[in-house]
């Protein structure tokens, strides 16, 4: 049988083809003890996977731009607060296209949506067996999702606070003001609309509008839109 060499490095051994195609699965985020036994257990289930800590998302990329591209990110974030939902939205965004998992103990339904919307392909409960999650693992690597039905099944509360409070991902660190113009540019309403809505100058909006980008860490309105989208439907 002839053996396919095309896509393999170097002199295309058997020891380098089995190299090669070894799932690489890169560590990220959590406690350290979590993370060693985590990275423990998915080597014991995935013999044939290669797993390895990077200290941050660039080392990920770099290793990448060396041909070191991995499978699969897992990130863990056993409670899932704002600043884990606002820390994986950036991951996401800057993975470049490799599939990002998340590892958590959260129930928290509209933390679990948000995360999805922002790009996660797999949610991992920290409950599943060492088999399921290795299953898991290999689906996202493979391009799949893995969203257990029963994490989002519980839904989330018919009715919220306004998007202003709660402490929803930041957003109880807005003034009044800045609640209502926040309101507003997230439905896409553009300043000068807002300021005759509140009845307000155009350049007080402006001022509002950059406060709420500084207190929620997003860079523009698109990314803000993005923040709320999980919200917004539950109004």
């Amino acid at each position: 049988m002839t053996r396919k060499r095309s896509e393999a490095p170097g002199d295309g051994s058997a020891s380098e083809a089995a190299e090669y195609q070894k799932l690489r699965i890169a560590f990220l985020g959590g406690p350290v003890l979590c993370r060693a036994c985590l990275r423990g257990l998915v080597r014991e289930t995935l013999a044939d996977a290669e797993v390895f800590e990077a200290a941050d998302v660039e080392t990920i990329l770099d290793m990448a731009a060396k041909g070191k591209r991995s499978d699969v990110v897992l990130r863990t974030a056993l409670a899932l607060d704002d600043s884990d939902v606002l820390a994986i939205r950036d991951l996401a965004q800057a993975l470049s296209g490799i599939p990002l998992a998340v590892h958590t103990a959260s129930e928290d339904a509209i933390a679990l949506r948000s995360i999805v919307e922002f790009g996660v392909a797999g949610v991992i409960p920290t409950c599943v067996t060492t088999d399921v999650m290795g299953a898991a693992l290999r689906l996202v690597a493979a391009g799949g999702t893995y969203l257990p039905s029963d994490m989002f099944s519980r839904g989330v509360p018919a009715s919220r606070p306004r998007l202003a409070g709660g402490g929803r991902f930041g957003l109880d660190r807005l003034t009044r003001r800045e609640s209502q113009v926040f309101d507003l540019i997230v439905e896409g309403v553009p300043n000068k609309e807002v300021a005759k809505e509140l009845g307000m100058a155009e350049a007080t909006v402006k001022i509002h509008v950059h406060n709420i980008l500084k207190k929620l860490k997003v860079r523009n309105r698109t990314q803000l839109a993005h923040l709320a989208s999980g919200l917004r439907s539950q109004r």
